[in-house]
């Protein structure tokens, strides 16, 4: 199942409210506490990295109709391991597996919502991609 153009550009455009924020804390704490052990709690890198892992779930839910399954922390760094080994074999790289998401990933981290280093862009990045594997993973049923 890809997500479309059409699909990412809804999903992108809302904003959550604060009910939305606490459900996805709720429903996803092992997005939360992958995000917090690799960005560092209270970090900008973290607020940026929430707020877009948000967008994504959101984009799979504008497809599926519900919320995608919770996501669990190991299939996080599963997914991270996955995601740094395709960048290292294929031309197209991780981006493969969800090319608009990518594509919006890769706008994302080069246009963050506020200032971020190289370094931390490309932690952002790096982790970000790992959701969208696991994302992919869970709605799909593809393994890691």
């Amino acid at each position: 199942m890809q997500i479309d153009e059409r699909t990412v550009a809804a999903a992108m455009a809302s904003r959550p409210d604060m009910a939305e924020v606490g459900w996805f804390a709720a429903r996803q704490p092992g997005v939360v506490g992958y995000l917090e052990a690799r960005l560092g709690a209270g970090s900008d890198a973290l607020g940026v990295a929430l707020d877009a892992a948000w967008r994504l779930c959101e984009a799979f839910h504008h497809v599926l109709g519900v919320p995608p399954g919770r996501i669990e922390r190991t299939d996080l760094e599963r997914a991270q391991q996955e995601v740094v080994a395709d960048a290292a074999v294929s031309a197209a790289g991780p981006g493969a597996r969800q090319p608009e998401l990518f594509r919006w990933l890769a706008g994302e981290i080069t246009s963050p919502s506020c200032p971020l280093d190289t370094g931390d862009r490309a932690r952002v990045g790096t982790a970000l991609a790992a959701v969208i594997y696991a994302l992919d993973a869970v709605v799909t049923g593809r393994s890691i």
